[in-house]
Formats: structure tokens, sequence, C-alpha cells
């Protein structure tokens, strides 16, 4: 008897690490000191910034990942690129939203099984999203276990770590009633949500096969979660941004108050003015969520916010691909933290 007798395979783990060593070459930056495979990944502050803090971040995909298994027997494993970007993305955004760089990604995946075609894809999607953000991914773990996960499912999370002047960081007292807000668009549910989304989907008896504006509800579920990260770092130089939210689990509504002081100031969002996608609102209708319940649960077509002075409204630069909208102002302290108006 060897470990493979109890389901675990040595020799294709090792393969995977040795695959990966070669495609994170595209990610690397300066900061980072040494190769992928030792016992940690090692870094350091760029140098042309003064007074460097650090700010750590970790997510995972969640239940996203079960719809992408799904998802094999109708289209095969191209969906896993995008929950590669998922665990990305789900940390470098809120990065950003805390003003920091991203510098560094580490990623951790778990599975009863190594399926290689699967985690290529995987892989990939973890690369390209870190080259796309600007980040190197310098390590992480692959765990084996049979027993434990099914043998074909497999869970990812991640870590990231971004570093910012310490004289740039936001305070929560910065936003002033009168303020304004700006929701930068979404491309869907991004990564959250989705144990009612699964619900939905099983109550209405909707399969991912089936089709839904000129795509499949696969291809329209399964859209990575956008990287905020390059356009956030433009329109950071070029306005002053008080406060800014990453909208994940909770929605505009446990969200968008992160950043400013609830005992002082109420955010106040009309949602007339923020394109909901036609997909949001099937599902919404279909599970009969009220409107408080619906902006609670997904982000309902907003995947980012900022709030700055009236003044600097002028300022916000044009982001290829990204559209900005105005989505509501700071007002004085009202009954709750956030209020759809």
């Amino acid at each position: 008897m060897d470990y493979r007798d109890a389901g675990v395979d040595r020799d294709a783990a090792y393969a995977f690490v040795d695959d990966l060593k070669t495609k994170v070459k595209k990610t690397k930056r300066e900061e980072v000191l040494g190769e992928l495979g030792d016992f940690g990944g090692f870094f350091s502050a760029p140098k042309h910034m003064k007074n460097p803090i650090w700010v750590a971040a970790t997510d995972g995909v969640g239940t996203k990942l079960m719809l992408a298994e799904e998802a094999m027997k109708d289209f095969g494993p191209k969906f896993h690129h995008a929950m590669g970007q998922d665990a990305v993305a789900m940390c470098v955004n809120d990065l950003i939203a805390c003003r920091a760089e991203p510098i560094i990604f580490l990623d951790y995946l778990a599975t009863g099984k190594l399926n290689p075609e699967v985690l290529n894809f995987l892989l990939e999607g973890i690369v390209d999203a870190c080259a796309e953000s600007g980040c190197a991914l310098i390590g992480g773990e692959t765990a084996q276990m049979p027993g434990f996960y099914p043998g074909g499912r497999y869970d990812v999370a991640g870590f990231s770590v971004g570093v910012l002047e310490k004289e740039h960081r936001m305070s929560i007292d910065a936003a002033v009633p009168g303020d304004l807000i700006f929701g930068m668009e979404s491309v869907g549910f991004h990564s959250n949500g989705f144990s009612l989304v699964r619900k939905v989907l099983a109550d209405q008896n909707w399969k991912l096969t089936d089709s839904f504006e000129g795509s499949t509800l696969a291809e329209v579920l399964l859209k990575p979660t956008r990287l905020y990260v390059k356009p956030l770092l433009q329109i950071f130089s070029a306005v002053n941004i008080k406060a800014a939210a990453h909208i994940t689990g909770g929605g505009l509504i446990d969200n968008l108050s992160r950043g400013v002081n609830e005992s002082k100031v109420s955010l106040i969002v009309d949602p007339k003015t923020i394109p909901v996608p036609s997909v949001m609102r099937k599902f919404c209708e279909a599970a009969k969520l009220s409107l408080k319940e619906s902006f609670s649960t997904w982000n309902m077509g907003i995947g980012f916010c900022f709030i700055i002075s009236p003044e600097d409204e002028k300022k916000i630069p044009q982001i290829p691909g990204f559209k900005i909208h105005k989505i509501g102002q700071v007002e004085a302290k009202k009954s709750e933290a956030v209020i759809l108006a």
C-alpha cells in the first residue's frame, strides 16, 4: 500500500506545481524576492514609498464553484478560468477599496482528487487576474483531501497583501453631508449570493443550458468578478476619494457604509439610477424579493462605489469599459446607515 492507494497522487501534485512555476513568471513584480517553491513568499515594500503601510485581505469564491462544477457536463472545464479570476478579484478589489495597491497574492486549493484539466483552467484564471491587477502570485497550497471532498470537487480561496502611503489612508470621518456617491457597474452576480441563485434555479427548474437573451444561463451566471484595481488606481490619482467600497456579500446595504462614520452620516441611494442587469431582475422576481432584500443580497449591478465632494465630480476620468453612475448622496445621520430612496 502507498499514498496513491489512499487517494493522494503526489506525482500529479508535483507536476501541477512545476507547471505553476512557469506560469507565474508573468505576474512577477520587482518587490518579489526569490522564486516560487520556498516555504514562504518573500517581498519588500515599493522603493518609491516613504512610509508604507500594509493591508491584508482574504476571501473565497463560495458556492458559485458548485455551478461551475455542474456546468462541466455540458460545457467542459472552461468556466473554471472564471473561478480563478473570482478568487483573485474578491481579494484585490477589497484592497483597492482601502486605497492599497495589491503587491502579492497566494491561493489555497483543496480537492478530493486533482483534475489536471480543471485545475489548469483555474490556475490560468488566477495568473491572468494577478497579471491584470498588477500583483505577483508568490505561492500557495494545493491540498488533496480524499474522503473530505468528493472526487471532482474543489474549494479555492485567496490571500493578498497591498500597500499604500500612510498619509493616503482614508478616514471614516472624511465623508460629510453633501458629498456624492458613485457606482461602477458590475457584470452580474460576481461571486456573492450564489446560495440563493442556486435555490432559485432549483425552485424554478431552470437549467444552465437554458437560453437567456442570446446566451445560456451558464454564460450569464458564471461571468467572473470584475477587476477594479487598475481603474481605481487611475481614479485615486485624479480625484480625492473620501471613501470606497467593494460591493460583495451583503450588497450595497451592508458594504457601502463600511468606510464612513455611521454615527454622523447616512448614505442615500436612488435605485432608479442603477442599471440592474436583466438576469438579476429575473431572479429577484422569481424569488419575490423585496427591494431591500435584493440590495442586501446581490450587488444589483454596482460592483464598486466611491464617495467624493461635488466639486470633484468633473475630475472623474473616463475609464474605457467601466461605466460610472452617480447613485446617491451623503446626508446627516438618519435612521439607517444606507437608505434606498
